[in-house]
């Protein structure tokens, strides 16, 4: 930690003006060689063809940064604020069109790799990384007996969908999935990580739910979890002709089974 500290100071004190992507890159690639990518390597294009999206992954930016935790992206984001450095950040890619999460000529942030999850059942919360796609959250923890408000497809990242407001099959019952959110850890354009919750930073712990990526890059969400049972799904098929009679003995039927 000392030595990216010393690291970044010595690059931000020989900033004087804003710079072109190349360079931009360029200076991450000093801070840290590890996690910025350049074109044509199998870390970048992990990146650039993760996104669900044909039209998110024609945007091909200058260089790919992932970092692995929440000081390289406060590292990051100070570097690039400084710079003025054009950046997009990808979660789970799923938004269906370029430019939400992708750049030309710019640099992507992709939080995949922060991808650490726990759930403490005692006070019912769990921690999720915003790398994280709801396939992977919901294996986990419905291994734990488990369970949050979230995304109805697996292939779906937390992060998009939590801050845009988010539907889930748990809605009728838990509302919107921001409305489940118990802490954002966020990293704001200073580079400062801070923690959004009801009782600090309250004014963004509103913004943030719904706001999208406006406000900062989101590294974890603590969400509301409970124990998981009682959920059924399934298709009905009738072979012949619909009727109201049909309908009411189903209902009928429905209202027996839930009540």
């Amino acid at each position: 930690m000392l030595l990216l500290r010393i690291a970044l100071a010595a690059i931000i004190l020989g900033l004087t003006k804003a710079a072109s992507s190349d360079e931009c890159c360029a200076v991450l690639n000093r801070l840290d060689h590890e996690i910025t990518a350049t074109p044509k390597s199998i870390a970048y294009n992990a990146t650039i063809y993760g996104f669900w999206s044909g039209q998110a992954s024609d945007d091909k930016p200058t260089c790919v940064v992932q970092p692995t935790n929440r000081e390289q992206v406060a590292a990051v984001v100070k570097i690039l604020t400084r710079w003025h450095c054009q950046f997009s950040v990808k979660g789970g890619g799923h938004t269906p069109f370029a430019g939400a999460a992708s750049i030309n000529n710019g640099v992507t942030i992709d939080l995949a790799k922060l991808n650490t999850i726990s759930v403490d059942k005692n006070v019912g919360l769990a921690h999720i990384g915003a790398g994280l796609k709801w396939g992977a959250i919901y294996e986990y923890l419905e291994s734990n007996g488990m369970m949050v408000s979230g995304g109805r497809a697996s292939q779906v990242g937390i992060g998009g969908l939590v801050v845009g407001g988010g539907y889930s099959w748990f809605a009728p019952q838990k509302g919107f999935v921001a409305d489940t959110v118990i802490n954002f850890e966020l990293v704001i354009g200073n580079g400062s990580i801070i923690n959004v919750n009801a009782t600090s930073n309250s004014d963004l712990f509103v913004g943030l739910k719904g706001g999208g990526n406006n406000f900062g890059i989101v590294t974890r969400y603590d969400l509301d979890a409970f124990p998981f049972d009682k959920m059924w799904g399934g298709i009905m098929r009738m072979i012949q002709k619909p009727t109201l009679s049909i309908f009411g003995s189903t209902n009928k039927h429905l209202a027996h089974k839930l009540s």
